[in-house]
């Protein structure tokens, strides 16, 4: 794990890390919807935790991770080596070679 900060007692750390490799687009009533094609090069990615959108070393986006799938079927996590498709809530500006971090935040004493 990486230590991205510490704040207040809390420590922000970089759970899993992924690439992306293809940007997909959702029709139908999820229309304008983009899953970004990806590889988990490290870690544990799980639903619904902290993530961060990096492009050329710079976050672009942070917010939270939407939705996790694996051969089309919802799923709560995905590992090391791994493909996916992942969804970032209120982000929809993927492109190919992003990187997509999932963050924990944990106190510390």
């Amino acid at each position: 794990r990486i230590t991205l900060a510490r704040q207040g007692g809390k420590e922000l750390l970089v759970e899993a890390s992924a690439v992306v490799r293809e940007v997909f687009e959702l029709s139908g009533k999820e229309k304008g919807i983009s899953v970004a094609g990806c590889k988990i090069e490290d870690g544990l990615f799980k639903k619904s935790l902290l993530c961060r959108v990096i492009r050329d070393d710079a976050t672009v986006f942070s917010g939270s991770i939407a939705s996790i799938k694996h051969f089309r079927e919802e799923v709560s996590e995905v590992k090391k080596g791994m493909e996916c498709g992942i969804i970032v809530q209120g982000f929809n500006g993927f492109e190919p070679g992003d990187r997509i971090e999932s963050i924990i935040e944990k106190d510390v004493s």
